[in-house]
């Protein structure tokens, strides 16, 4: 499904690495982060035998792919979120030069997902929980709720008609009040009513290619010393 969009930023002369991970129900949220931080482990221990840097990555992913790379980036910096979720660490947050969140989910009891019971249903297939350790749960897989300033800058794409739009501007809102280092790149529905999720399906739409011009602005401004 990504195919064209890494090839399009390997065209740029970036190294991209496609990662992927298990999924609900047969596995759960803490094994997803773990494969996460597993597969950045393996990136970092091979990415010079393909040019790559060490220290200058970005970590990019959409809808729960978002909140993946940005639970992950958190729980770095993060004791107890790095113990809660076993976490094997073979990177530095400094290393970590920005996150790229399209469309992104940062708070598993908001917006679409304050609606009962159908959301908390979802949300006990995708965790895995069970009536006693739901809450706790919710918590450690809603990044929303442990931001800090030691995250690297943040690139926040989302579009109003979506039904997650709201995750992304309360993220954006949340990092305005910390004061942290972030970039929005929102699309209205009056202008652009098809600014849906899964837009590198539709990378010659007018919305998708102005995300990608403007990650490629981020990953360039960001990778500079």
């Amino acid at each position: 499904m990504y195919h064209s969009l890494c090839q399009r930023l390997a065209a740029q002369d970036y190294l991209v690495f496609n990662v992927n991970y298990r999924l609900a129900p047969h596995y759960f949220y803490a094994q997803q982060i773990q494969d996460i931080s597993l597969a950045i482990h393996w990136i970092m221990q091979n990415c010079m035998e393909h040019q790559g840097n060490r220290n200058c990555l970005f970590l990019a992913g959409d809808s729960s792919g978002a909140n993946l790379i940005t639970t992950y980036a958190t729980a770095i910096s993060h004791p107890y979120l790095r113990n809660a979720f076993n976490l094997r660490l073979g990177i530095d947050a400094e290393q970590i030069k920005g996150l790229l969140s399209i469309f992104g989910i940062f708070d598993l009891a908001e917006g679409l997902f304050s609606f009962k019971p159908i959301a908390r249903r979802f949300n006990e297939i995708f965790l895995g929980s069970t009536e006693d350790n739901y809450d706790e749960l919710v918590e450690l897989a809603s990044p929303l709720r442990h931001l800090h300033t030691q995250l690297p800058p943040l690139f926040i794409a989302a579009g109003e008609v979506d039904l997650l739009f709201s995750q992304s501007v309360l993220l954006a809102q949340q990092l305005k009040t910390l004061q942290h280092e972030y970039v929005t790149c929102f699309f209205s529905k009056e202008q652009y009513p098809d600014a849906h999720f899964i837009f590198f399906s539709f990378l010659q739409k007018a919305y998708a290619q102005e995300i990608l011009k403007e990650m490629s602005l981020f990953l360039h401004f960001f990778s500079k010393p």
